[in-house]
């Protein structure tokens, strides 16, 4: 099966900003939620006192507690978007309550590759191209997998990145991907078989001053690996 970059559809991107925590933020949260509202007309508190502000039409909330910013993007749009939010959102906090470092920031996508195999058959093609056959694991284990998931962490420079590819069912797909928006009525439709790819960029101990430098350069980096594996395991059969 050649591969087709067209058909990679990356359903959802969440971003996580952690930094430490200070006894400053009860004094400062309402300003700062009062800051987001000139953006967002949707709010809410969830039950662990964190704070979402939602924007419906373009699918995708912003969240923020003590020592936490986030975002959920569905269906995500281009890079430049996504940029511009993210560093309001920290630029905003950052204006009332200084961040000079990161002890985390991370971006991570969740895409999909259409097959139009069955799923023992997707199986097969991960286990061709990305198990190691040894006869000694076959006779403990079995040289016959009815399923299989490729799991790997690695570095990149100063990032890190979890890579994690298996082959799903629609079913499974509607709990893999939980949607940040939900309107009555919607429902996102899946493909009957599909690889699923979940890509984490991560960074710890990152100066504030990186922050778009990270999301861009983040934001590549898994576009780039996500195409390289699915290309190497398309491709080499």
């Amino acid at each position: 099966m050649s591969f087709d970059l067209g058909k990679i559809q990356t359903k959802k991107i969440i971003f996580e900003a952690r930094f430490k925590k200070t006894f400053s933020y009860s004094d400062k949260k309402n300003i700062i939620a009062e800051k987001f509202l000139e953006d967002y007309e949707n709010w809410l508190i969830d039950e662990k006192g964190i704070i979402h502000f939602i924007d419906p039409d373009k699918k995708y909330y912003v969240f923020f507690e003590n020592g936490r910013i986030g975002f959920d993007f569905d269906l995500p749009k281009e890079a430049s978007f996504m940029r511009g939010k993210i560093k309001k959102a920290l630029d905003t906090y950052h204006s009332f309550l200084p961040l000079t470092e990161f002890r985390r920031i991370g971006l991570r996508f969740f895409a999909l590759y259409p097959l139009e195999y069955k799923f023992d058959e997707a199986v097969s093609i991960l286990e061709k191209t990305l198990y190691i056959k040894n006869s000694k694991l076959d006779q403990i284990l079995s040289n016959k997998f009815s399923d299989l998931s490729y799991n790997n962490v690695f570095d990149k420079g100063k990032y890190r990145f979890h890579l994690q590819l298996g082959a799903v069912k629609k079913d499974e797909i509607y709990n893999r991907i939980k949607r940040a928006v939900e309107k009555e009525g919607e429902k996102e439709e899946y493909p009957d078989i599909a690889f699923f790819i979940d890509l984490d960029c991560s960074c710890e101990k990152c100066l504030f001053n990186e922050r778009v430098d990270f999301v861009d350069k983040g934001y590549e980096e898994n576009l780039k690996i996500i195409q390289g594996i699915l290309e190497h395991v398309l491709e080499a059969l």
